[in-house]
């Protein structure tokens, strides 16, 4: 017997991965409606869509209830993806606000699945980190990954959610699905992003590591797919294949300064402040201790196959800002 089409939900809908999900689905016949929040305009109009110029860390169990949403996907965030500078302490603060706003209008709206997306940075970048890293890894936030840090906090709650949702439910809990995602790329032509995720100049600690790179199309298809499946549970994203330091900087026509850990730490320090940055030791203890997921996981329970691989993401990236 063929399922009436699904009513969804998504949080950031004006955003770089919402936008790109609002076209995924506005095609699916299995889709009924997409309701979609942003304090932002939508940047072009969707079919069957029904918009709302809201501020979602308040909470939305009215317009959940009105429109029978049976799946959230959650995708609005305090973080900004393009800004040099941010006050992470506020905007953590601010996410967490808005992380309790959604986990509770879920459950007082019965909503079926609540989809959320995470970060590769949760495992943090430590020398003891099997290559490649399974979803069993702990949750380990290094100080000074802001990201990384803020990542954790926001799956700890929802994990919490989760299990207080699995004891308190008197009839069928939301089931949550996390995504956790290396850098998303594609093609955005945001000079601001490019400048962020890839600096003029790149510093490495260690000898030639590997980077993983996910195609904005793959990660609208997977949420698809897992809308679809109602796939629930913990699942790593990547592209297929790795990228190489050195390759990375010779495709995005970068410098690539490579010195000792002594050396590098202060190097790159100094160079962030000049430019009045977050510092970048992150990305320095990336080049020492790679962040590498398996996606066995997702691949055998949702029999999901990437498109693109991490180099192919990359170019596309690239060739679509000129850089």
């Amino acid at each position: 017997m063929q399922r009436p089409p699904k009513t969804v939900a998504i949080t950031g809908a004006a955003g770089y991965i919402g936008s790109r999900l609002l076209r995924q689905l506005e095609s699916n016949p299995n889709i009924g409606r997409v309701i979609a929040f942003d304090k932002k305009p939508l940047p072009y109009p969707i079919h069957n869509i029904s918009y709302y110029q809201f501020d979602v860390s308040q909470p939305i169990t009215e317009f959940l209830v009105r429109h029978r949403v049976e799946t959230l996907v959650h995708l609005a965030s305090a973080y900004s993806h393009t800004s040099t500078y941010q006050d992470w302490a506020e905007e953590t603060a601010l996410d967490q606000t808005t992380l309790d706003a959604i986990q509770e209008s879920c459950v007082d709206a019965r909503v079926k699945q609540a989809i959320f997306l995470s970060s590769h940075t949760v495992y943090g970048a430590f020398p003891d980190n099997p290559v490649p890293l399974t979803e069993a890894a702990p949750l380990r936030d290094r100080p000074g990954d802001f990201l990384g840090e803020a990542s954790v906090v926001s799956e700890l709650s929802i994990l919490d959610f989760l299990s207080k949702n699995l004891q308190d439910a008197e009839l069928q809990p939301t089931k949550v699905t996390i995504l956790r995602t290396c850098p998303v790329l594609g093609y955005s032509d945001d000079h601001q992003r490019v400048e962020r995720i890839f600096p003029n100049r790149f510093w490495g600690a260690g000898d030639n590591p590997p980077y993983q790179f996910l195609h904005e199309v793959d990660l609208a298809e997977l949420l698809e797919e897992v809308i679809e499946q109602e796939a629930e549970g913990v699942f790593n994203v990547a592209g297929e294949g790795v990228v190489f330091l050195r390759e990375l900087a010779d495709i995005t026509n970068r410098k690539l300064t490579q010195l000792p850990p002594l050396l590098a730490y202060p190097a790159d320090w100094l160079a962030s402040k000049r430019k009045q940055q977050t510092t970048g030791y992150w990305n320095l203890h990336l080049t020492r201790y790679p962040i590498i997921m398996s996606t066995g996981k997702l691949k055998q329970t949702l029999n999901f196959r990437f498109e693109y691989t991490s180099m192919e993401a990359l170019n596309a990236f690239v060739n679509y800002n000129g850089i």
